[in-house]
């Protein structure tokens, strides 16, 4: 259960206020971000994986030195369109369920409305727990992998349209 002393209207608002969000370098709080990644994904990044993110952008949540949540992606820009690959989309557990992840989505959005992006793409497990959560989000599967993950199951591309 949650602390009734956090404010959820005023923490889910800092969000919105990029300048208390936005941090270029994930190094200061990658312990916390592998953390959160293993008890989020049945298949989180390993060492190597956490190493070789130099090139993504990063949207961390962050209050008193505690990652809240966190968005990692990349920007992919074609002549005919403009794509944000999401790479990670993950709140802390004791967090969930709280619209975090609704509010990360919707900043995600901002930056693509505000660069020119016209379209957001992730690739997830077969059984992925979210897919009901991204579909809600606006996603919709449109291809599929075949044994993509360790476990030789199938990825699922989803795609949200801006």
């Amino acid at each position: 259960m949650l602390s009734s002393s956090i404010n959820w209207n005023k923490a889910l608002n800092l969000i919105l206020r990029q300048n208390n969000m936005i941090i270029t370098s994930p190094d200061p709080y990658i312990g916390q971000l592998q953390l959160i990644d293993i008890k989020s994904h049945e298949w989180p990044w390993y060492e190597e994986g956490w190493r070789t993110i130099r090139e993504y952008n990063w949207r961390l949540w962050v209050e008193s030195d505690v990652v809240i949540g966190f968005s990692c992606f990349k920007v992919i820009r074609g002549q005919a369109i403009s794509e944000l690959q999401l790479a990670k989309l993950c709140v802390r557990p004791r967090y969930r369920e709280h619209g975090i992840g609704a509010r990360l989505m919707d900043d995600l959005v901002s930056v693509c409305n505000k660069n020119g992006i016209t379209m957001i793409s992730t690739i997830v497990h077969e059984e992925c727990k979210y897919l009901t959560w991204m579909k809600k989000h606006g996603f919709q599967a449109v291809n599929l992998i075949k044994e993509l993950f360790p476990d030789t199951r199938d990825g699922i591309v989803m795609r949200r349209m801006l």
